[in-house]
């Protein structure tokens, strides 16, 4: 949940199945960033170097301690069916090799030296579709139906990889956020039930298939057997709450499970048990006398018999093997993106699916299974700015250690309630989180498609059920959103400049802004749903140049401000919030440039808010972004001129006059030796006060040397035209036009203005013409930059639909 810290490791073990870490923003990420190099570079020589080594191994030390319990629970879900029972030990093996040779990969080939890759929930389910299938399949001995169940895991990872390579070869990895993120939510719920499935079939010692076999728990037998499991859970669930710090966290699942066999052991001394009575009682696992030799299966007695096999299961394992490849790709690239946002700096995501891919690859080909980034332990690693590729080596010896070299399987001397206790906190945390909390951050519809698509798997099985659930998801938005919204437009905004009206040099220096994509507007139409994320994002950065951002000249990069005008956004779906604002957000605030959102509707920020997108910068108009972002420039602008001299605001009408006149030294002359005090009148006027009303007559012009006025209609009432700033004028139309005043003018704060009346501008006429003149001019200028703006206004009105069209 993005208001929530990372949770216990079933939600680490899983790419999403965890919600978000909560960000800390884009200046700590990228502290962080650079305080991980700059740490590496401090400790890479004299006796830092030893300190890092010891680091480094101690930080792989507690990865191994992390993923190992998970990844022998994980090989239960694979080999769920009761066929594999004799063999499991032998399977728990070959699925911690796997999980090395995914680490191998990821240190090798991986641009974070500090991955961490082992065997993965997300594609747990297929793969156990897949092993039920080939075992359905068989009429063959068991070594035969053992060994080709394993040709055919192996290939489909292996051909898995080789897909993910291509995807990123291509860099089509955008491709795998098409994925409405209700219908993988129903399937990570899925796979939360399987895991609970699993695990109490592991403890009960009852065959759980399908949903009917679960009366075989109630009894006191099963109820016996699982709860010290459900003690595991529940001891992991609440110290995983209680603990801070991603470090202690990380060691909860290891320590729970250490007191966990502490307890079993100490259990069995107090009562006499032995460990082989234990074991026949299905309190240990199977101390199988060939399990130390795993390679064993691949090679049976009666090699035809298991080709054949697996060439008869090959046809009805590909549409698994089609939803495997989609879900791990969308799987992985959450992974990168969740890894991304909390280094602080962009990730080439095609980059790191040609990572997933070869250690899927490599993994296939040697016999493996599926696998991806652990994202919780990398995120550990890159904080602790120690861990680094031989930090991912340990990881690989422990593992290869822990399979290969043990003197028994660890399943054999591990009670069957640790491994079970963590598949029962896995189903936990991935249904919480799926079923309950998922209702916070999706809308009504997508819920329901959430919902949906957890049933559908359950009734129909994986694929059908999958399948059912993009349709549920297609169905889903097209009665929610109609055709107009379905329509989403995505286009420069014809308005650029708030109604503020300020001073020349000011509005001079707006314009500029402008011009140069210092501030860049653009207008969001209809709705986005998941189809459309990806080419909205792309469009988004190419108008924000963000694919710029590492030109040496910042005039070509992206811009200071930039806001979405969202009067007529209709929403997005949780897809799309994750896959495009989110991400836009996170880069834009890693360059330096500041989002806005103007008119955005509470459900719809709420929306975005609940998938971790930062609405904090919301107007309720576009005016009112503008009038922001244009006080954000100027103010930087002023400051800078601060230390030069005449760079401050005008604070006499002869400073304001100047400013009107582009400050020419002989205007300022001309100035110096006119007599302005006997025509303009200052007053001091407090916050509300009115200049004057509409209707009235319009015989006196004001000069603001302090302050803000703002013009208002009659009717509605109190609606905002313009507001004008320190240096502007007031009044001139009607003043010049000799017509009453159209709108009312007050001060939205306490203000300083230097009045003219009518009779005051006859006499300076008359005694002094050269100051009338200069007066005029002034005016003019003003009035043509106002015009100028205007002109500006309606060519990007002219030019937006054509640009619109364009895209």
């Amino acid at each position: 949940r993005p208001d929530a810290p990372t949770g216990s490791l079933a939600m680490a073990a899983s790419y999403q199945s965890v919600a978000p870490l909560e960000r800390e923003g884009s200046r700590t990420a990228k502290r962080r960033s650079r305080s991980w190099s700059g740490a590496m570079e401090e400790e890479a020589t004299g006796g830092g170097r030893v300190r890092r080594v010891a680091l480094s191994v101690a930080y792989g030390l507690v990865a191994a301690a992390m993923c190992a319990p998970v990844m022998m629970s994980f090989a239960s879900i694979i080999f769920g069916d009761p066929f594999f029972g004799a063999e499991l030990p032998s399977l728990v093996n070959l699925v911690l090799v796997s999980s090395a040779v995914h680490q191998l990969c990821y240190v090798s080939s991986s641009t974070l030296p500090f991955a961490v890759g082992q065997v993965q929930d997300a594609g747990l389910i297929f793969l156990s579709s897949m092993a039920r299938t080939v075992v359905l399949e068989s009429g063959e001995s068991a070594a035969s139906t053992t060994a080709a169940c394993l040709w055919v895991l192996a290939a489909a990872t292996a051909t898995l990889g080789a897909m993910l390579v291509v995807v990123g070869r291509l860099r089509l990895a955008s491709l795998a956020q098409y994925l409405p993120v209700p219908v993988v939510g129903g399937y990570l719920a899925y796979i939360g039930f399987y895991c609970g499935q699993a695990g109490l079939a592991m403890m009960s010692g009852v065959e759980l298939v399908r949903l009917r076999d679960w009366r075989g728990l109630w009894t006191a037998d099963a109820a016996r057997r699982t709860a010290p499991g459900f003690a595991v859970a529940a001891a992991i669930l609440c110290a995983t709450s209680r603990v801070r710090g991603m470090t202690a966290r990380a060691m909860v699942v290891p320590g729970v499970l250490a007191l966990a066999v502490a307890c079993f052991y100490a259990t069995c001394w107090l009562t006499g048990t032995t460990l082989e009575e234990a074991r026949a009682a299905g309190w240990v696992g199977s101390s199988h006398s060939g399990a130390g030799l795993p390679w064993r299966l691949y090679v049976p007695a009666a090699p035809g018999e298991a080709l054949r096999l697996a060439v008869r299961a090959l046809p009805k394992v590909a549409p698994t093997w089609l939803g495997m490849v989609v879900v791990v790709a969308f799987s992985s690239s959450l992974d990168v993106a969740a890894i991304e946002m909390e280094l602080g700096r962009p990730l080439d995501y095609d980059a790191e699916l040609r990572t997933v891919g070869l250690g899927n690859l490599c993994s296939g080909c040697l016999g493996g299974f599926s696998g991806s980034y652990i994202f919780s332990q990398t995120i550990l690693n890159m904080r602790s700015r120690a861990a680094d590729r031989l930090s991912g080596l340990v990881v690989v010896a422990a593992e290869l250690a822990l399979a290969l070299v043990a003197p028994v399987p660890p399943t054999a001397v591990v009670p069957t309630c640790a491994f079970g206790g963590t598949l029962i906190m896995i189903a936990i945390d991935l249904q919480a989180e799926w079923l309950w909390h998922a209702r916070r951050r999706f809308s009504a519809s997508e819920f329901l498609v959430d919902l949906f698509t957890f049933a559908a798997i359950q009734a129909l099985g994986l694929e059908t059920g999958f399948a059912a659930g993009l349709v549920a998801a297609a169905f889903a938005f097209a009665v929610s959103h109609g055709p107009s919204d379905a329509v989403f437009k995505c286009r420069p905004s014809p308005v650029t400049r708030s109604v503020v009206l300020r001073a020349c040099d000011q509005r001079a220096f707006l314009s500029s802004a402008v011009a140069a994509k210092r501030l860049v507007v653009l207008e969001l139409r209809g709705f986005v749903f998941f189809g459309a994320a990806a080419q909205l994002l792309a469009k988004l950065r190419t108008h924000l140049r963000l694919d710029q951002v590492d030109e040496e000249d910042d005039e070509l990069g992206p811009p200071a401000f930039a806001v979405l005008d969202c009067v007529d956004f209709a929403g997005s779906d949780a897809t799309a919030a994750r896959a495009c604002f989110k991400p836009l957000a996170r880069q834009l605030a890693e360059v330096g440039t500041h989002l806005l959102f103007a008119g955005l509707e509470a459900d719809v920020a709420a929306n975005l808010r609940g998938h971790g997108v930062d609405v904090s910068r919301k107007f309720p108009t576009l005016d009112a972004a503008l009038e922001r972002a244009e006080d954000a420039l100027l103010s930087r602008r002023e400051s800078a001129r601060e230390t030069t001299p005449g760079g401050g605001p005008p604070t006499s009408i002869r400073d304001i006059l100047l400013t009107l006149l582009d400050r020419d030294p002989a205007v300022a002359a001309a100035l110096d030796a006119a007599p302005l005090d006997a025509y303009f009148a200052p007053r001091r006027l407090a916050r509300h006060d009115v200049l004057f009303d509409a209707g009235s007559t319009g015989d006196t012009l004001f000069f603001l040397a302090d302050g803000l006025v703002d013009f208002t209609l009659a009717a509605p009432p109190g609606r905002r035209i313009l507001r004008v700033t320190t240096g502007g004028v007031v009044g001139e139309l009607a003043f010049f036009l000799r017509r009453p005043q159209r709108f009312t003018a007050t001060c939205a704060q306490p203000s300083t203005v230097f009045a003219l009346r009518r009779r005051e501008a006859d006499a300076m006429r008359a005694d002094h013409p050269h100051l009338a003149l200069l007066l005029h001019t002034a005016l003019l200028n003003t009035l043509c930059l106002q015009v100028e703006d205007s002109l500006g206004s309606a060519c990007l009105d002219h030019l937006a639909p054509a640009t619109a069209h364009h895209h």
